[in-house]
């Protein structure tokens, strides 16, 4: 009798174990009453402290696409297991006391077992206090009684009350030989030309100090080359002489990120973080955040996701969650905001990316966008919302801003969160660049094609002396430098685009920079054939997680400026029209007739009339400055 039951105990140990595991490597189907035993896998690993000994009651919480599928405790010894999962991604959140940790992305395959130890290190960070609510997150438009606000009647203070900017000029030259590499410093900010544009509009010389040249030719759509299939996008470079300086040359760099199909665009996760103080209440400020919003909820699709979050003097209000489907409950919730809204239900802005961690999408968009005048005199510092939004950008929520109105700007707040959270900064002077904004933040990056991009420029000292950077500088000693070499890579989003120019002296120039230390290396050195400028680029795949690195060059056969191609010269007339408001040039040939002149001549198809727009800025400008 014990021979049988060893016998039969041994059979089902044969069914249950190498049976699957021959099916599995024979591609067979295996008997049908033992199919589930290897469609699943499992996540076990061991919670240990600094000193190496098991944690024990750590909370575990599993997530996959954002939805909680199991809570548990780790064990005596800090072990943990969790079982009979669908093959597939998994992110695991951990708290222990005060502290919490979040790993991304651990891959469960069937009849396999995957490890997820912990070990309490750096990347422990302190457990932000949760956010008081009244509701529960995620809950379809249970509205909190925010009455709606009568008429906007305001107190309005003067016309153009100073706002604040941080003062930007153009980075100072650098010799190739001091510095061989330039990490291009990736942004989709566009917030310098609205904002220039919402003062000439007004009959205002928007000031110096303003004025960002990346943010300015930028603005403008190149249409550059599409993505060939070897890589997930392409890149453009052209070299011709400077129109206002011939002893230099101008190099413009663009980049274009591959266009997703419409089956495969990823869900996002959004959630509208919308100031709702007291200087908000102008025309220009929350009147058109919500005209803004309700053109946007059209376009949200049944897979996105939206919150609504409505903050003021340290308070926050859920008015709701929901899916992209359910436009009803959205405009309801959109129609709720309202200024100065009664103090009720505590929670700051760390409110936002609560409801943000709980619907996280993996490999999706999961933004914060803000919509502010940036005057933030309520409040944690704005040291700690920096740190705040810095450490959630790390965890794959991005942060971004739209500014809003005049008056009371203050334009290096705003300006700032976008950096730190990794996002964009955009201003909207009208319902109109709202649209322009949203599709260009959302419904154009709707998958990630590369994680951490980054692309460095390399220059031939043999055939460049100098170079710079044509974008922002905040004008401290040395910001140059600190702006342009401390870039970290970026979530590369489908049908975005980049455009970059550096300002090249070349070697056979007479022309001499002060200080600059000069290549030993002369003309005898150089090659025409030789190339003059090479950009390394590495990036993560984001299906396979491998690094590839790959590498494209320009030669040194510049071209006459009149033969470069219309993109060339016109971003190049909208970069002199940066250039001559920020006084940067004292150069008479950099005049607003060449500039109007290249921009006409080089205006091409302008399928949104923003280049005839441009063409007209020039003339207001002009004749501002004639008074």
């Amino acid at each position: 009798m014990n021979n049988r039951l060893l016998l039969l105990l041994l059979a089902i140990a044969f069914g249950l174990i190498v049976l699957p595991l021959c099916a599995e490597r024979t591609n067979k189907a295996a008997p049908a009453f033992l199919s589930g035993f290897w469609q699943v896998g499992i996540i076990s690993g061991v919670i240990r402290d600094e000193d190496g000994n098991g944690v024990a009651a750590a909370q575990l919480s599993l997530f996959q696409e954002g939805r909680q599928l199991s809570l548990i405790s780790s064990d005596a010894k800090g072990g943990f297991v969790f079982r009979s999962l669908p093959a597939g991604y998994y992110d695991l959140h951990v708290s222990v006391g005060n502290q919490e940790y979040l790993k991304s992305g651990i891959k469960v395959r069937k009849a396999r077992l995957s490890f997820a130890n912990i070990t309490a290190h750096n990347w422990f960070i302190p457990k932000r206090p949760s956010a008081n609510w009244e509701i529960a997150p995620g809950s379809i438009y249970i509205e909190r009684p925010i009455p709606v606000a009568g008429p906007y009647a305001a107190p309005q203070p003067p016309p153009y009350e100073p706002e604040e900017y941080i003062p930007s000029m153009p980075s100072r030259f650098i010799s190739p030989i001091n510095h061989e590499l330039a990490p291009l410093p990736f942004n989709l900010n566009t917030a310098g030309y609205t904002n220039l544009r919402r003062h000439l509009n007004n009959g205002q010389i928007p000031p110096s100090n303003s004025i960002r040249l990346e943010e300015l030719y930028n603005y403008f759509d190149y249409y550059y080359p599409k993505a060939a299939k070897e890589h997930p996008y392409s890149v453009s470079m052209e070299l011709a002489p400077v129109p206002w300086n011939q002893k230099r040359d101008l190099l413009m760099i663009g980049v274009k990120a591959q266009d997703s199909l419409p089956i495969a665009t990823a869900p996002a996760n959004l959630t509208f973080l919308v100031d709702v103080s007291g200087s908000m209440a102008t025309e220009h400020k929350l009147p058109m955040i919500k005209a803004a919003l309700l053109q946007m909820v059209p376009n949200l699709r049944k897979q996105d996701r939206i919150a609504i979050i409505a903050y003021s003097a340290e308070k926050a209000w859920l008015l709701g969650s929901a899916a992209g489907f359910e436009t009803d409950a959205i405009n309801a919730a959109i129609a709720k905001l309202a200024h100065a809204a009664p103090i009720e239900g505590e929670g700051d802005i760390s409110l936002a990316y609560a409801v943000a961690r709980e619907h996280f999408i993996r490999k999706a968009q999961n933004k914060i966008i803000h919509c502010s005048d940036g005057d933030f005199s309520f409040g944690p510092s704005f040291a700690k919302l920096e740190e705040m939004v810095a450490d959630q950008a790390a965890y794959g929520i991005s942060f971004h801003t739209l500014g809003f109105g005049m008056r009371q700007y203050r334009d290096p707040n705003l300006r700032s969160l976008a950096a730190a959270g990794r996002g964009s900064y955009f201003y909207l002077d009208s319902v109109r660049e709202a649209e322009r904004a949203f599709s260009r933040l959302i419904f154009k990056g709707s998958q990630i094609v590369a994680e951490e991009f980054r692309m460095d420029l390399c220059f031939s000292p043999e055939l460049v002396k100098a170079y710079r950077y044509l974008g922002f500088s905040d004008g401290r000693n040395g910001a140059a430098e600190a702006d342009q070499f401390n870039f970290h890579g970026i979530n590369l989003e489908s049908g975005q685009s980049y455009t970059f120019f550096f300002e090249l002296i070349p070697m056979a120039s007479k022309e001499q920079i002060p200080g600059l230390e000069i290549p030993v290396k002369g003309l005898e050195a150089a090659d025409p054939s030789q190339k003059a400028v090479g950009i390394w680029a590495s990036y993560t795949d984001p299906d396979t997680g491998n690094i590839i690195r790959n590498s494209h060059a320009m030669s040194n056969a510049g071209k006459s400026f009149d033969l470069a191609s219309e993109r060339f010269r016109f971003a190049s007339a909208v970069l002199g029209f940066g250039l001559k408001l920020q006084a940067a040039e004292a150069n008479a040939a950099l005049s607003w007739p060449l500039l109007k002149a290249m921009a006409e001549k080089a205006k091409a198809e302008d399928h949104d009339g923003s280049r005839a727009e441009f063409i007209r800025l020039i003339d207001t400008v002009a004749r501002l400055q004639e008074r």
